[in-house]
Parts: C-alpha cells; sequence; structure tokens
C-alpha cells in the first residue's frame, strides 16, 4: 500500500496540518493513527477514496477547533464505511468540525449502521462545539423498525452513554448536509 503524507507545522501557531493524498492507499489507518491537537487540520485530498471508519484522535480547543476537511479541486472525499458500524466516529471528542466529506455505509444486509456517529461517554460534563457541515451522507444500509437498534440507524447519529458520570452535548451545528437518510433496505 502506498499513501502520500504531507506534514505542514505552523511555527507561529504551534498547529500542524495533515494531507493526505491518495495514490494506491485504501486504508484509513494512517489518518486514525494521527494524535491531533488543538488548531490542527487533517487534510482529505478531493475526489480520494478511503474505507472502513474515519475515527480521529483528540480535541480542539476554545477557539482552535481540530478541522477535518478536503483539500484540493474535485469531488468531495469519500469514505466507504463497508457496512462498519459507522463510517466517522468521533468519540468523546470535541471542539471539533467535520466538514465536506461524502460519506457511505453499504452492506449486502441491514444492521446497526451509521455514516456518522457522535458518541459521549461517561465524562461527567458536557462535549463542546462539534460541528458537521457540508456532508454528503448517502447508502447506509441500516434496519428499518420500531425497535431499539433500528432507530439507532441513520446518516448522522448521536449515542450518550452515562452509566457511570451524566454526560451531554453542547454547541452542536448540523449545517448545509445533503441525501441524508435515515436507512435504506
Amino acid at each position: 500500500l502506498e499513501f502520500r503524507r504531507v506534514l505542514f507545522r505552523s511555527s507561529i501557531a504551534g498547529a500542524a496540518e495533515y494531507r493526505f493524498d491518495c495514490l494506491q492507499a485504501r486504508s484509513l489507518d494512517p489518518m486514525n493513527a494521527v494524535k491531533l491537537r488543538p488548531g490542527d487540520k487533517l487534510l482529505l485530498r478531493a475526489g480520494c477514496r478511503w474505507s472502513g471508519t474515519l475515527s480521529p484522535m483528540g480535541s480542539g480547543a476554545p477557539g482552535k477547533p481540530v478541522i477535518v476537511d478536503k483539500f484540493g479541486e474535485g469531488a468531495l472525499p469519500r469514505i466507504d464505511g463497508n457496512g462498519a458500524e459507522e463510517a466517522v466516529l468521533l468519540k468523546n471528542q470535541e471542539y471539533i468540525e467535520v466538514r465536506n466529506l461524502e460519506i457511505t455505509n453499504d452492506a449486502a444486509e441491514a444492521g446497526l449502521r451509521r455514516g456518522v456517529l457522535v458518541r459521549a461517554e461517561n465524562l461527567g460534563r458536557a462535549l463542546q462545539h462539534i460541528v458537521l457541515s457540508g456532508l454528503d451522507i448517502h447508502h447506509v444500509k441500516g434496519k428499518l423498525g420500531s425497535d431499539m437498534e433500528s432507530k439507532g440507524t441513520g446518516g448522522i447519529g448521536f449515542e450518550i452513554v452515562t452509566k457511570e458520570k451524566p454526560t451531554r452535548l453542547d454547541d452542536i451545528v448540523i449545517e448545509n448536509n445533503h441525501k441524508i437518510g435515515r436507512a435504506h433496505v
């Protein structure tokens, strides 16, 4: 597998910019391995496709969100979950903005599936500033029905787990997204 990662560091702000191009790589592992810090950018080349679950690590800070976005001209970068529970997972992350991606999560059989899942778990406080903008989410092969699993499928989902410590979300923006469907069978 080949991939090209170009890293630019700003000496002024201390933020990093990670650019991922697609030569032959289809794995999201290199992106998921990057530990993002406040102000960092994880940028995906327009027109490229990756398979699996994009699950970036790290959070931003007030005024310095982590940005996941595209770079270059052309079609939106595509994340294909290939039947995973989620194509994009943000777990216990805050001050993060995910923008301008195409997201699919198709499979042969219906199941518990999401395009994007924001999960807040046992934090004892609110997760702040999560932005999902300009996403094209389609072909998420979820379940149709009235049971709890079926209700958890769809284009964008939120889960809050508070078994040990109360947790909530604050400052959530979902805007300018397209083709978001609950599920298809």
